[in-house]
């Protein structure tokens, strides 16, 4: 029954798998099929790049405004920036992706914590008889599995944010090709927010699991001075509180995309 309770309580066993997947301390470099489709759409990309950069000067030289030099040496500027973007959009990519995870490694890791509601359900299953204990061991089966699923879909939001990340990576010379010659930066300037606002999601993400653990305890038991006769409220508070933090880990991503402009 211990354990169990330890189930309920533990949001911090939650963190620690989350952050294997928030982290992507596994990537050093761009994984070989990311790679692949970026080399593969890399020429498109910058053949994309050169010809807004046409349409840009047919529709500037045929605007009957005419067209000086100095507008054509910005728009070759733009043109060259343009295509060292998409020339390097790996090590862009990579970037954004290591910076994510330095935003992560500042949150750092969450000790132990203690929960008092933990201490006054463990306190209470210790004082109950055998059949008793069966009763209540049953009754714990239902906040267990609610947790569990909640723990369950963090974890799978964490998970595939990570592997979104590594797919918008691998499109993103396609992406990038318009980012100087779109009203606004067009779609490069959004993808290039995109791309960040999903590598900060993961700050987002554990940011939320860090509240919940070190704010979470004194939210459900309110102070110390609870009874052992409040052990359901205890309960249903945790199971209320894991609620909370998967709704808001799955508002995650807008809320990293509000933080980014995206």
């Amino acid at each position: 029954m211990e354990e169990l309770i330890e189930e309920i309580f533990g949001c911090g066993g939650t963190i620690s798998d989350a952050k294997n997947f928030l982290s992507m301390d596994f990537i050093s470099s761009l994984p070989a099929p990311v790679t692949a489709i970026m080399d593969t759409l890399q020429p498109i990309g910058i053949l994309l790049v050169t010809l807004y950069w046409l349409i840009d000067i047919i529709e500037k030289t045929t605007s009957g405004q005419g067209y000086s030099i100095e507008q054509f040496v910005k728009s070759f500027v733009k043109l060259t920036i343009g295509l060292v973007m998409v020339g390097n959009c790996q090590k862009l990519c990579l970037g954004i992706i290591q910076f994510s995870g330095g935003v992560l490694g500042k949150i750092g890791d969450v000790g132990e914590t203690s929960s008092h509601g933990k201490d006054i359900v463990l306190e209470y299953a210790e004082d109950l008889g055998f059949f008793e204990g069966i009763l209540f061991y049953v009754e714990l089966l239902i906040p267990y599995l609610i947790t569990k699923i909640c723990s369950i879909i963090v974890l799978f939001i964490s998970l595939g944010r990570a592997i979104l990340l590594l797919v918008k990576c691998g499109f993103a010379p396609i992406g990038l090709a318009d980012i100087f010659f779109a009203p606004g930066g067009g779609n490069g300037t959004r993808y290039i927010k995109g791309l960040l606002a999903s590598g900060l999601q993961g700050a987002v993400i554990l940011g939320i699991l860090v509240i919940v653990v070190l704010v979470g305890p004194n939210i459900t038991t309110g102070s110390t001075s609870i009874a052992i006769s409040d052990v359901q409220k205890v309960l249903w508070m945790q199971v209320l509180l894991m609620f909370a933090m998967a709704g808001a880990v799955v508002s995650s991503l807008a809320l990293a995309k509000e933080i980014t402009g995206a």
